[in-house]
């Protein structure tokens, strides 16, 4: 198939993975500006509110990876319907990389985040 074919025919996936990132984004924002105002607005002492955000901000941090990653991945298993239609083995031999390291991205980033977290939880 030829690139300006495969181009044409990604336009819709592009596009879907463009919008969903967008959304993505959008919800991400709306909960750390909403969040922000809530706890600068409320009572508490200074350090307990910095705490509040930083435990947010990293909570908000993991939607997003998780949630984008998989975005990724259907552009990606887009991308494989469109650019060798009919190859069954190299489908599935693609499709089981991606799941392979989906999972490994998925797996560093929760560790990741959760090495994060865990500081601000236990209080320290």
């Amino acid at each position: 198939m030829s690139e300006p074919l495969i181009a044409l025919r990604m336009q819709p996936a592009a596009l879907h993975f463009s919008l969903g990132l967008l959304r993505l984004y959008q919800v991400f924002w709306r909960s750390q500006s909403l969040f922000t105002a809530r706890t600068l607005a409320s009572p508490a002492p200074l350090a307990d509110k910095s705490h509040r955000l930083l435990a947010r901000q990293c909570a908000d941090c993991l939607f997003v990876l998780h949630d984008g990653v998989g975005l990724h991945g259907e552009l990606a298993q887009q991308w494989v319907a469109v650019a060798r239609p009919g190859d069954a083995c190299w489908e599935r031999e693609l499709q089981q990389t991606l799941a392979r390291l989906y999972g490994r991205w998925q797996t560093a980033m929760v560790s990741a985040m959760r090495a994060q977290i865990r500081p601000l939880t236990d209080g320290g």
